[in-house]
């Protein structure tokens, strides 16, 4: 474990694998974007990037429970549920390829990237 502030400290490099869960829906999309970078920069080549969290659609109505989460998030902090698409595209911004989409058990579900 590695202590620190993921908006201002940089990761520890070297890692094959990263897990953010629960983490982006926390922040506004600037943050969001900022955080994948600094994964993006400390991954190797062909490193994941594991994202768990409440995922909408791509019209962000459904999953319901995503869309009920994301009007506490607004109340409790800078961030809300986000689509998956809104996802991909900040992470190809960043420099990883989407590799897949899919739903877990309960209201959240997975993305996975690659550098």
């Amino acid at each position: 474990m590695v202590n620190g502030n993921l908006l201002e400290d940089a990761l520890p490099p070297g890692h094959d694998a990263m897990i953010l869960a629960h983490i982006l829906h926390g922040f506004n999309e600037a943050q969001n974007q900022a955080i994948l970078q600094q994964a993006s920069d400390a991954a190797p080549s062909g490193g994941r990037l594991l994202i768990v969290d409440f995922f909408l659609d791509p019209t962000r109505t459904s999953p319901l429970m995503a869309t009920l989460m994301s009007g506490e998030f607004l109340i409790q902090t800078t961030g809300r549920s986000y689509s998956a698409a809104e996802v991909r595209e900040w992470l190809e911004h960043c420099g990883w390829r989407f590799i897949e989409h899919r739903p877990l058990a309960g209201p959240v579900s997975l993305v996975v990237a690659e550098k």
